[in-house]
């Protein structure tokens, strides 16, 4: 509990939206936000911006090199990954559902003791340090696995098809396709 203006309790929680709209705030108003610096672990070795894949692939390995490792995405974890329907060019694991999978990289990340946090990376600074919408965060090593975005057409119902005939990586899903008629856009 905190209190506020004229003696009004508060509670964290309101507190700490009141701390996102006021940063939100300063951020879209040129003004550098006033963010907390959470200690997460004075001993930080390596802070990885993204969690698909990549980004928790490079997790289990900086904790099976035990190193403390956080992980931050603003979406959990994932990546484009958890959307895809159906992975079947993946060894070891023939028709798998990219949430299946993502769910278990996940799993097993956190198992080995990484700590993962949904929070929006604003920027990293040349001393090391993730600014998020949150909090910030400084440690030895900075990994950068922001994936990449499709290029959307736009054209109507195009969202509720991906995965569905609609694709955006031909080498992933070309044989999904195999002896059927397809456009190509691109």
């Amino acid at each position: 509990e905190g209190s506020c203006v004229r003696g009004i309790k508060t509670s964290s929680t309101e507190i700490g939206y009141l701390e996102q709209f006021v940063n939100k705030w300063a951020i879209e108003n040129n003004i550098k936000p006033i963010i907390k610096q959470e200690k997460f672990d004075k001993n930080l070795k390596v802070a990885i911006v993204g969690a698909g894949p990549a980004g928790l692939t490079a997790a289990l390995y900086g904790r099976r090199a035990n190193k403390s490792v956080l992980v931050l995405d603003a979406k959990g974890y994932g990546g484009q990954i958890i959307n895809t329907n159906k992975i079947e060019n993946y060894p070891g694991l023939p028709n798998v559902s990219g949430f299946d999978y993502a769910t278990s990289l996940y799993n097993q990340v956190k198992e080995f003791g990484a700590v993962i946090k949904a929070e929006t990376v604003i920027r990293v600074e040349k001393d090391k340090t993730v600014v998020t919408n949150k909090n910030s965060y400084q440690g030895k090593a900075i990994i950068l696995a922001t994936g990449a975005e499709n290029r959307k057409l736009g054209v109507e119902r195009e969202t509720e098809f991906v995965g569905k005939g609609v694709s955006y990586c031909a080498t992933c899903d070309g044989n999904f396709y195999k002896n059927k008629i397809a456009a190509v856009v691109g």
